[in-house]
């Protein structure tokens, strides 16, 4: 009952998206897809945006546009499709010219302070540490971000290019904590003053616990769950 009356009221607050563009990594792994959101008003956007995907009859997922262009109002998201679930069927499923409907949900601050800024991530929060690199400043936040993506998942050279401040960690998905907790202790953390997790809930739980209890790290520590 309380998920039907929750579906309800987000059905509300829904508007239609427009599916202009469709890349995916490999088969069945991350998506970029292009939206036209002519709904939204993007000119206030100077938080990183989740928007509520309605997947299924009373079924919601959250996603973060990576980047966006006020004047056509188009947006690009990266979305992690690899596991079964409804959320991935959906996007699997997506073509081009197909129709979406989307809410805001939660919004994440960006740095106050100067200093260096860390992403730590999954494949499921990439687009949140791209929001979040193209609304710090990078002379007062420089930033960079490790992000861990399936060891079949193929990086497009022109990603690379364009973002080489953005490294990644592959590996199979059940060490994805190991292999992240190695890489941090392998890096000088001090030089950071900010440290943005984001992802899967137990993940971002027990990276945040490690960096605080075992790493001592002095940085402000952000953390966004997206999925359990």
């Amino acid at each position: 009952m309380f998920k039907k009356f929750v579906g309800k009221l987000i059905d509300k607050i829904t508007s239609p998206a427009k599916v202009v563009g469709i890349r995916s990594w490999n088969l069945d792994g991350i998506y970029e897809i292009d939206l036209n959101l002519p709904h939204l008003n993007m000119e206030e956007w100077n938080t990183v945006q989740r928007l509520k995907c309605k997947v299924g009859v009373l079924d919601y997922r959250d996603y973060t546009p990576a980047s966006w262009d006020v004047e056509t109002k188009f947006c690009t998201i990266y979305i992690d499709a690899k596991h079964n679930g409804i959320g991935s069927n959906y996007i699997k499923l997506l073509r081009v010219g197909d129709k979406v409907s989307l809410a805001p949900a939660r919004s994440s601050k960006v740095p106050t302070e100067a200093g260096k800024v860390l992403c730590i991530t999954d494949a499921s929060g990439l687009g949140h540490s791209l929001a979040l690199s193209n609304l710090t400043n990078q002379t007062s936040n420089p930033l960079d971000a490790i992000t861990f993506i399936e060891y079949d998942n193929n990086l497009p050279e022109d990603f690379a290019l364009n973002h080489p401040t953005f490294k990644f960690i592959k590996g199979d998905y059940k060490d994805k904590v190991k292999l992240l907790k190695q890489w941090c202790q392998s890096k000088d953390l001090s030089i950071y003053r900010h440290i943005y997790l984001t992802g899967n809930v137990e993940m971002v739980k027990v990276l945040k616990n490690f960096l605080k209890q075992e790493l001592h790290t002095t940085a402000k520590i952000n953390a966004a769950r997206f999925w359990r």
